[in-house]
């Protein structure tokens, strides 16, 4: 113990150390940037500087050429006014000479503007050159700044990962301990349990042969009574013979004394004589016959009762060794949680040498305000309550965490929040007047809540179950999903969402004014609805359903499918949808005013309704019905089909089609004003209709 104690001070010393090196090169990196910006606020003001000389150069410049451009423009009007007096007086010798003079002046202040222009250019040229010359020394220096902030922090992440390590080798080490204890104790507990199933099966297969043992016993008493009831009986019938043969004899006799008395009559007495004592022999060996199966029978109770005593006596021997079994696994459990309780120190005491010091020893770990003790900046302990807070924010937000292990909670605004999760349960929540939120999950599950007044939300899933909700006024999600559930809503006033799914089951609703969706599916299962003003959907599917609903007011979809069935439905003003299809079962419904459309088909049912004021459709088909009607004011279309039936309608006022066929029946009609049709067919029936 004073060695692993010396070890655990001289680790601490180490990390001290560490620390103390990575808080110099922090104050290090600090000058180095605060040098930098400086250098930078410097490179800026000399930008600056030379972009103001460079602009006080060009309007130099631009005053030089204003002057020039002025002394040409007096030149100019001077040369015309002697023009003029040239042209009115006549061709001189005086004037020739003021002419080659003027011409002169003109040539001379033409060099001395060209002069000045390449001169000026000069000058910028070499004030372009200067700025460049300081831009170069200023990019080299600011390269050997970042080449040492490179070096610096290579340095930092260098240590960093030193001691990254150290930690992580010392979580293995400990965890290795543990590991090694309880594979130990695994092995003898999987040895105790072996033994126990051997007892087990050794005790029913004695139990089994005690039952077979008294079963062939009591067969073997059964036999032995009734083959001895059988020679009663038999012995019975012989003495009911001889009772007969005695009557018949004493009548013989009697007659023959009656009719007359001789020596025959002697003779025939001593037979009867003869007979009566072979019936009473007979008798007696009835009676000692009674007397021996009266014997044999209660050998048999005795026996019988023997065979139930050695039974108690066996259950009794197994009870103690079951009870002294239970003891040894009772000290064995004992033996567990007193080596699970040492785990729990030792794990605490390699961050802590003691348990009360914990904040003491750590600051980054632990914070404290008052009496509120914070673990990791969030969880704090204020007496028997377990709380959820920060350590800038304080205790304010009163949440209570059921489960320690493995849940994070964050809270904002005044919220009231009840996790119990295990496995990565993370819930975040974001609201105001009266959110709730109760998630109870499994292996991964999320959840993301903005919510006002009076958004709640109930989760209970398992395996990757994420919702994410946005809602205002009275939004409510019920979720139970298992394997991959995710609800996405986003609603105001009124938006509920209920969701039981398993196997990859996604719903997304976005709606307003009063939208529900009930979704109970299987198998990748999706339902994304767009609604406004009372939208409801319900959905129960199975093996890939999907089903996209936009609608506005008041539109209803149904759909109960099987096995690849898809419902697409854009309707306006009271747009009502019902599918129950099996094997790929497709419904695409755009309607207004009214359009509604009943579908129950089998085997790759399609209809496609485009519909305006009162449409109805209803189609009951199987293997290959389609039905695609596009029509206005009052188009009513019923179809039950089989084999391949397909029914094609475009119709206006009062439009209706009834067709009822077999085996390839199909039906086209494009009529307007009161057009009926009604088709009965069978086997490759193909009609054409126009009106």
């Amino acid at each position: 113990i004073v060695s692993a104690l010396f070890i655990l001070l001289s680790l601490h010393t180490a990390l001290f150390i560490l620390l103390s090196l990575q808080t110099a090169l922090f104050i290090l990196l600090s000058l180095n940037t605060a040098l930098f910006i400086l250098l930078s606020l410097q490179t800026a003001l000399f930008i600056l500087l030379s972009l103001h000389t460079a602009l006080f150069i060009l309007l130099s410049l631009h005053t030089a050429l204003f002057i020039l451009l002025s002394l040409q423009t007096a030149l100019f009007i001077l040369l015309s006014l002697n023009t003029a007096l040239f042209n009115l007086l006549s061709l001189n010798t005086a004037l020739f000479i003021l002419l080659s003079l003027h011409t002169a002046l003109f040539i001379l202040l033409f060099l001395q503007t060209a002069l000045f222009i390449l001169h000026s250019l000069h000058t910028a040229l070499f004030i372009l050159l200067s700025l460049h010359t300081a831009l170069f020394i200023l990019l080299s220096l600011h390269t050997a700044l970042f080449i040492l902030l490179s070096l610096h922090t290579a340095l930092f992440i260098l240590l960093s990962l030193h001691t990254a390590l150290f930690i992580l080798l010392s979580l293995h080490t400990a965890l290795f301990i543990l590991l090694s204890l309880q594979t130990a104790l695994f092995i003898l507990l999987s040895l105790h349990t072996a033994l126990f199933i051997l007892l087990s099966l050794q005790t029913a297969l004695f139990i089994l042969l005690s039952l077979h043992t008294a079963l062939f016993i009591l067969l073997s008493l059964q036999t032995a009574l009734f083959i001895l009831l059988s020679l009663h009986t038999a012995l019975f019938i012989l003495l009911s013979l001889h009772t007969a043969l005695f009557i018949l004899l004493s009548l013989h006799t009697a007659l023959f004394i009656l009719l007359s008395r001789h020596t025959a009559l002697f003779i025939l007495l001593s037979l009867h004589t003869a007979l009566f004592i072979l019936l009473s022999l007979h008798t007696a060996l009835f009676i000692l016959l009674s007397l021996h199966t009266a014997l044999f029978i209660l050998l048999s109770l005795h026996t019988a009762r023997f065979i139930l005593l050695s039974l108690h006596t066996a259950r009794f021997i197994l009870l103690s060794l079951h009870t002294a079994l239970f003891i040894l696994l009772s000290f064995h459990t004992t033996l567990f949680i007193l080596l699970s309780l040492h785990t729990t120190l030792f794990v605490i005491l390699t961050f802590c040498p003691s348990p009360f010091l914990l904040c003491g020893c750590f600051p980054w770990l632990c914070f404290s305000c008052q009496d509120v003790k914070f673990v990791m900046g969030w969880l704090c302990c204020q007496g028997e309550n377990i709380v959820v807070g920060h350590r800038l924010l304080g205790c304010n937000s009163r949440v209570k965490v059921m489960d320690r292990e493995c849940s994070s909670v964050s809270v904002r605004g005044r919220c009231t929040v009840s996790v119990g999760g295990k496995a990565n349960t993370s819930a975040s929540v974001g609201g105001k007047a009266n959110t709730s939120v109760s998630v109870g999950g499994k292996a991964n599950t999320r959840v993301n809540v903005w919510g006002k007044a009076n958004t709640s939300i109930s989760v209970g899933g398992k395996a990757n179950t994420s919702v994410s909700v946005g809602g205002k006024a009275n939004t409510r999600v019920n979720v139970w999903g298992k394997d991959n559930t995710s609800v996405s809503v986003g609603g105001k006033a009124n938006t509920r969402v209920n969701v039981r799914g398993k196997a990859n089951t996604s719903a997304s609703v976005g709606g307003k004014a009063n939208t529900r969706v009930n979704v109970w599916g299987k198998d990748n299962t999706s339902v994304s609805v767009g609604g406004k003003a009372n939208t409801r959907v319900n959905v129960w599917g199975k093996a890939n359903t999907s089903v996209s609903v936009g609608g506005k007011a008041n539109t209803s979809v149904s759909v109960g499918g099987k096995a690849n069935t898809r419902v697409n439905v854009w309707g306006k003003d009271n747009t009502s949808v019902s599918v129950g299809g099996k094997a790929n079962t497709r419904v695409n419904v755009r309607g207004k005013a009214n359009t509604s459309a009943s579908v129950g088909g089998k085997a790759n049912t399609r209809v496609n309704v485009w519909g305006k004021d009162n449409t109805s459709v209803s189609v009951g088909g199987k293997a290959n019905t389609s039905a695609s009607i596009g029509g206005i004011a009052n188009t009513r279309v019923n179809v039950r089909g089989k084999d391949n039936t397909s029914v094609s309608v475009g119709g206006k006022a009062n439009t209706s089609v009834s067709v009822g066929g077999k085996a390839n029946t199909r039906v086209n009609v494009w009529g307007k004003a009161n057009t009926s049709v009604s088709v009965g067919g069978r086997v490759s029936c193909m009609h054409g209709f126009r009106a």
